[in-house]
């Protein structure tokens, strides 16, 4: 099993509803082996916004299907809520 993580930075937003987002797309992730830990948090805050990390654990072969599909269910997800993604590293 591989461990997999993708970063999102956002502008100032509702903490507890992005983590809570970003919690469901870690979840719901396909390909995820669904026994191991999934799940996102801050990992950084600055003046480009909040850092989360979005992870989850598969195969070694879904590695790239499921780090695409944390990338993009964490744009989407956050897009659908009015949230924006900061510019920033």
């Amino acid at each position: 099993a591989m461990s997999v993580s993708s970063d999102v930075r956002v502008a100032a937003a509702d903490s507890a509803k992005v983590r809570s987002l970003l919690n469901e797309v870690a979840t719901g992730v396909p390909k995820r082996l669904a026994d191991l830990p999934a799940d996102a948090g801050i990992n950084d805050v600055g003046n480009l916004g909040v850092l989360w990390g979005v992870r989850a654990w598969c195969l070694a072969g879904d590695f790239g299907d499921v780090k695409d599909a944390l990338i993009e269910q964490s744009k989407r997800a956050l897009e659908a809520a009015g949230i924006q993604i900061a510019n920033g590293p």
